[in-house]
């Protein structure tokens, strides 16, 4: 989180405030909160092994 945070300024983010403010930062907190959780999804669905019916050779 420090490193959203150091060096920048909330507008690089689509912020409104140019100014680090607890509020601020709670909500940047949680919107790089949302996309993380949305990670696992997105992996699992691009590592998928495709569904394939295997035939045993007689």
């Amino acid at each position: 989180m420090f490193r959203w945070v150091n060096g920048r300024d909330p507008r690089q983010y689509g912020l409104d405030f140019g100014l680090w403010t607890r509020a601020v930062v709670v909500e940047l907190i949680e919107e790089q909160l949302a996309k993380l959780q949305q990670m696992p999804r997105l992996v699992r669905s691009l590592f998928r092994a495709p569904s394939v019916a295997y035939i045993a050779d007689s």
